[in-house]
C-alpha cells in the first residue's frame, strides 16, 4: 500500500524523478556565477529564490541586449513576479530564441523544473554571441580565453571544478585531488560514493521530457490554420490582433468580446487592467462562458495554453471547434464561420409494418458461423444446418455402440 503521506500520482512522481536525475549542482553554480558576473549583483538567497521574482532575469537580458525588457514590475507580489518572468520569456522570443530553448513560468516560479531553467541559460549564452554581446559566456573554454576581467580572475583563483569536469552528481572526474568549492560535492564522503558515475552530457540543453512535449506541439503547428483563426476573430469582433494570435488574445479582452458577439451576454465585461491577474481572469471568464453555452470540455484549452503560450496548437483547434459549435447552436449569429459544420440530428421514423418485419428477422446470435437461415415469412425459429456428414457419422457411431451393448 502506498504511503498515505505520498501526495504525488505515479505519473507526477515519475516526471519529478526524471528531472531530479538530470539535476547537476555544478551547472547550477556555473550559471549562478555567470549571472552574478554580468549583472554585478551576488545572489542573496538560493538559486530559485534569487530568480523567481523575475527582476534579475530582466536585468540580465538588458545587460546582454539593452532595451530588450522595457518594463520591470518592482512590486513584491506573486502576480508581479510571474509578470516579470513572462516579460523576460517574451523578450527572449522576440530576440529569436527557439521555443525549445525556453522554459515555462512555473518551471522557475514553482520550482517545477529547474533543470530546464538551468539549461535555458546555457542556450541564452550561445544566442548572446549572435546578438553582439562581448561576454563572458557560459562555455568554459570561452570564459578562459576572455580578456582579464576582475570577476573572472576571482573565478580562476577559486579553482573549483567546472560543469565540464563534473559528473551528473557533482563529482569531479578530472584531475586527482581537486580543490572542491561551491561547484563541488556538498559532503566529501559523497565523492567516493559517485566516483564511477559517468559525466553529464553537456550537449543536452533541455530535459528529454520537455523536449519531447514541445517538439510534438511544434510538429502539429500550422501557420495557415493560425492565420485563418486570426482573420475570423478579427472579422467577428472588429479587433486588430496585430498579426499574432498569442499577443492579440493575451489579455483575454478579445476572446470575451468574441463569445459575447456570438452568444450575447454570456460573460461580464472584461477587465481592461494590464496586470497579469486580471488578464488571466478574462481568459478564465471566456472558458467558463464556453462551458455555460454547452461546449465539450475536450474542445477547450487551459488558461496557460494561451496566456503563457504553452500550447498554441490547442488554442487554434479550440476556435475551429467553437466556430462549428456556434454554427449549430447560436440563434442570432449568422457568420462568418471557419472549419466544418457539425452534423445535424437525423431521427428516423419507421412504420409498424417495418418494425414487425424487423422483429421476425434472425439475429446474429441465432445464426451459426457456418449456418444458413430459413427465411420463410412464417418462420418462428431459426434452423441451422450444420455439417451433415458429421451428424450422420455421429448417429451411426451411436447406433453401433447400442447394438454392441444390447445385441
Amino acid at each position: 500500500m502506498a504511503d498515505e503521506n505520498e501526495t504525488l500520482g505515479a505519473l507526477d512522481r515519475d516526471v519529478k524523478n526524471k528531472i531530479a536525475a538530470k539535476y547537476d549542482p555544478a551547472k547550477e553554480a556555473e550559471v549562478q556565477f555567470w549571472i552574478e558576473d554580468i549583472t554585478g549583483s551576488p545572489f542573496q538567497e538560493g538559486f530559485q529564490d534569487s530568480l523567481k521574482t523575475g527582476v534579475r532575469l530582466c536585468q540580465l537580458l538588458n545587460k546582454i541586449s539593452p532595451g530588450s525588457v522595457r518594463k520591470i514590475n518592482s512590486r513584491e507580489m506573486p502576480f508581479a513576479y510571474r509578470e516579470n518572468i513572462s516579460s523576460y520569456l517574451d523578450a527572449c522570443k522576440d530576440k529569436g530564441m527557439n521555443l525549445v530553448d525556453l522554459f515555462d513560468t512555473q518551471d522557475l516560479y514553482d520550482g517545477k523544473n529547474l533543470v530546464s531553467v538551468i539549461n535555458h541559460f546555457y542556450s541564452l549564452s550561445g544566442y548572446a554571441k549572435s546578438w553582439g554581446f562581448e561576454g563572458p559566456f557560459l562555455a568554459d573554454r570561452e570564459i578562459r580565453s576572455m580578456d582579464k576581467r576582475p570577476s573572472l580572475q576571482k573565478k580562476k583563483e577559486f579553482g573549483g571544478a567546472t560543469a565540464q569536469t563534473m559528473g551528473s552528481y557533482g563529482v569531479n572526474t578530472g584531475k586527482a585531488n581537486p580543490k572542491v568549492g561551491r561547484t563541488g560535492v556538498r559532503a566529501p564522503a559523497e565523492e567516493a560514493k559517485f566516483a564511477n558515475v559517468a559525466p553529464a552530457e553537456e550537449e543536452d540543453t533541455l530535459g528529454a521530457l520537455d523536449r519531447d512535449v514541445k517538439n510534438k506541439i511544434a510538429a502539429k503547428y500550422d501557420p495557415e490554420r493560425e492565420r485563418e483563426v486570426l482573420e475570423w476573430i478579427e472579422a467577428v469582433t472588429g479587433a486588430d490582433l496585430g498579426g499574432s494570435l498569442v499577443d492579440g488574445l493575451h489579455d483575454g479582452i478579445v476572446v470575451c468580446n468574441l463569445i459575447n458577439a456570438i452568444f450575447p451576454g454570456t460573460v461580464a465585461e472584461p477587465s481592461t487592467k494590464t496586470m497579469a491577474f486580471f488578464q488571466r481572469e478574462n481568459i478564465s471568464k471566456y472558458l467558463d462562458g464556453c462551458k455555460a453555452v454547452g461546449m465539450n470540455l475536450v474542445d477547450l484549452f487551459d488558461t496557460q495554453d494561451l496566456y503563457d503560450n504553452k500550447n498554441i496548437v490547442q488554442v487554434i483547434n479550440h476556435f475551429y471547434s467553437f466556430s462549428s459549435f456556434a454554427r449549430s447552436n447560436s440563434r442570432k449569429f449568422r457568420g462568418p464561420y471557419i472549419g466544418v459544420k457539425m452534423s445535424d440530428k437525423n431521427e428516423r421514423n419507421f412504420t409498424e409494418e417495418q418494425m414487425n418485419a424487423g422483429r421476425s428477422m434472425p439475429s446474429a446470435q441465432t445464426m451459426g458461423s457456418f449456418g444458413v437461415s430459413d427465411n420463410k415469412p412464417d418462420v418462428k425459429f431459426t434452423h441451422i444446418i450444420k455439417n451433415v456428414d458429421q451428424i450422420k457419422s455421429t448417429q451411426d457411431a451411436a447406433a453401433s455402440k447400442a447394438r454392441n451393448m444390447y445385441g
